[in-house]
């Protein structure tokens, strides 16, 4: 079954499980949570980490090269994520299940991520551990 055919709730929800998977296969402890604009929690030596799930397909737009494209927003109102709400960002590739993680602070409004980006050999635990520098 493509997961083109799921709805926006379900994308969310598939997004969550394989970044949950990501960070697990790390051996990195977290849980799903969806609490307010957390749905992960990370639980660190003396930290808890909260991660923001973004999902995406790839799109491919007139003119320009196929990518995944994320909006670093929440709400009705698409209200930009800070470090008020989450640390880290989580954008997940849904149609190849792969995690690519950015701190909040580095991640622009909108993202726009090559194939050739998620396709790096162990993207999901360099982009993590590069992420989690910026955590004090």
């Amino acid at each position: 079954m493509s997961t083109r055919s799921l709805n926006a709730l379900q994308m969310g929800q598939l997004g969550e499980h394989i970044c949950a998977i990501s960070l697990l296969k790390q051996g990195i402890s977290c849980q799903i949570v969806n609490l307010e604009k957390t749905d992960i929690i990370v639980t660190a030596p003396n930290k808890m980490i909260r991660v923001q799930v973004k999902s995406s397909h790839i799109r491919v737009e007139r003119h320009k090269t196929p990518a995944y494209v994320f909006q670093k927003v929440f709400g009705g109102k698409k209200q930009i994520l800070t470090l008020k709400e989450c640390d880290i960002l989580a954008f997940v590739a849904l149609d190849i299940e792969r995690v690519f993680f950015q701190h909040v602070n580095s991640a622009y409004y909108k993202a726009r991520f090559s194939t050739e980006k998620f396709m790096v050999e162990d993207v999901d635990r360099i982009s993590w551990e590069e992420s989690i520098k910026e955590i004090k």
